[in-house]
Order: C-alpha cells, then sequence, then structure tokens
C-alpha cells in the first residue's frame, strides 16, 4: 500500500487549473520541517508537490494560502527530470486538513481545557 501522511507549511499560493474534460486540478508545494535537525539556527525541510483532483480541489482552493500549515494524506510518487537532473517528490492527495490559517499570528495549540466539561449523566448512551 502506497500512504504517506505528511504536516508542513504551504511554500506558495495554490494553483487551480482544469483539463479540457473539466476536471479540477489544485497544486501546491509544501514545506516539511524534519524531525532531526543538527542546527537549530539552519533548519532543514523537504519540498513535496501536492496534487488535490476535482471538486475537492476546487473548494480547497480557496483556503490553501503561503504559510498555512496543513496535513496532507494520499499516494506518493516520486519523478526524475533527465533534462533538468533534479528529482521530484509527488503527493496525489485523498486529503488535505487545515491545521493553521495562513494569517493567523497566534502559535495557540489546541488544548484539552479548550472544551467545555461534559457532566456525567446516565441519559448518555456511552
Amino acid at each position: 500500500m502506497n500512504l504517506i501522511t505528511i504536516t508542513g507549511n504551504v511554500g506558495k499560493d495554490s494553483e487551480l487549473k482544469h483539463l479540457q474534460s473539466g476536471t479540477a486540478i489544485l497544486t501546491f508545494s509544501l514545506a516539511v520541517e524534519r524531525n532531526y535537525q543538527k542546527d537549530k539556527d539552519n533548519k532543514v525541510s523537504d519540498w513535496f508537490n501536492v496534487t488535490l483532483f476535482g471538486k475537492y480541489g476546487e473548494i480547497m482552493a480557496n483556503h490553501i494560502k503561503k504559510g498555512t500549515k496543513v496535513l496532507v494524506s494520499g499516494e506518493m510518487q516520486i519523478t526524475y527530470d533527465k533534462e533538468k537532473q533534479k528529482t521530484y517528490t509527488n503527493v496525489n492527495a485523498d486529503k488535505v486538513e487545515m491545521l493553521k490559517w495562513a494569517n493567523d499570528s497566534s502559535d495557540k495549540e489546541i488544548k484539552e481545557s479548550d472544551f467545555a466539561a461534559v457532566e456525567d449523566s446516565d441519559e448518555i448512551p456511552f
């Protein structure tokens, strides 16, 4: 099974195109910071080219902007451009979740205390 799930920051605003058949294709680049860093001041990121197809791509086109933090899940493909002598890592996404908006200046993480407490009740069936 070819499945990859990555979290990172969008490198530039997404680009929406349509095939002659009318199918929407949304593309964007995603920078994924490596867990291990030798030098904390010079962080290393891996870059992925992400593609979303169809109606889902059209919907997400309005939301995926430079700097947005997203979680992407899909199928990974590695291609090599002989002319440019460059390797590309691509993800055909099945799922994209927005984790932090590009214009959100707060670094607030969601915590358990952010949710209202639910009182125990015999009426709750689970």
